[in-house]
């Protein structure tokens, strides 16, 4: 995940299990997946990724814009950008999404969150 200025954004990716990943778990194996930084003061990248195949299921993935100066608003909007890559299926793909409100800090993904991204399933 990368965010279009400087801040303080955060990727928080719900797995099948319903745990969720970001900031807090950096470095550490959640459902076999892990936060590789957390970029506090630039614009990305956040990596959650997988050293081997992730388990099947629906993951869903948000953006919560934590901190920026001046507030993300319609006038200094922030756009989120995801990358994802599926290795079984040899997928690469992008999509982002225009900020103009804080997302608020909740640190649980679903398809209600203010940051909801996209929801990805692995079959």
């Amino acid at each position: 995940m990368t965010w279009s200025r400087n801040g303080d954004g955060d990727i928080i990716v719900n797995t099948p299990e319903g745990h969720n990943i970001y900031y807090t778990e950096k470095g550490v194996l959640i459902d076999g997946g892990t936060l590789d930084v957390d970029d506090r003061t630039g614009n990305g990248p956040e990596n959650v990724y997988w050293q081997s195949t992730p388990p099947k299921g629906t993951y869903h993935v948000c953006f919560v814009t934590y901190s920026f100066s001046p507030d993300v608003s319609s006038s200094d909007p922030v756009i989120a950008a995801l990358v994802w890559r599926i290795p079984s299926s040899n997928t690469i793909a992008t999509i982002s999404k225009t900020f103009t409100s804080n997302t608020g800090r909740s640190y649980t993904c679903s398809t209600s969150h203010a940051g909801y991204m996209k929801t990805l399933t692995i079959s």
